[in-house]
């Protein structure tokens, strides 16, 4: 008695076949996603990168504005008191003048 194999052996020869072309098509799917993350991943380096560029292109702008905000602002706090000073003794001329004209009236109505 002998003893037959319990799968055809031609049966076995397709199933091969069948699991590799499906290794195959598995491969080649993940082969392609592989390349379009790597795409993509070079992409968004490439725009984090210029992002990185502008960010320091900005910070060093807003310290240049700091800069120039703390010149002007030290240059306005002299000019204030300059200024204020002005408004007080002009305002000591003024009051001057008022009790001259105060005066000024005054005599005129006792003239009168």
């Amino acid at each position: 008695m002998s003893q037959q194999p319990l799968i055809n052996p031609q049966i076995l020869y397709i199933i091969g076949a069948i699991v590799s072309l499906l290794i195959g098509v598995v491969g080649f799917f993940i082969s392609f996603y592989f390349k379009r993350s790597i795409a993509t991943n070079d992409k968004l380096n490439d725009a984090v990168n210029n992002l990185k560029l502008t960010v320091q292109g900005l910070h060093a702008l807003v310290m240049s504005l700091d800069d120039k905000y703390n010149t002007s602002s030290v240059t306005c706090k002299e000019k204030h008191h300059e200024v204020n000073e002005r408004f007080e003794k002009n305002e000591e001329k003024l009051e001057r003048h008022d009790r001259d004209i105060t005066r000024v009236k005054v005599k005129l109505k006792m003239e009168d």
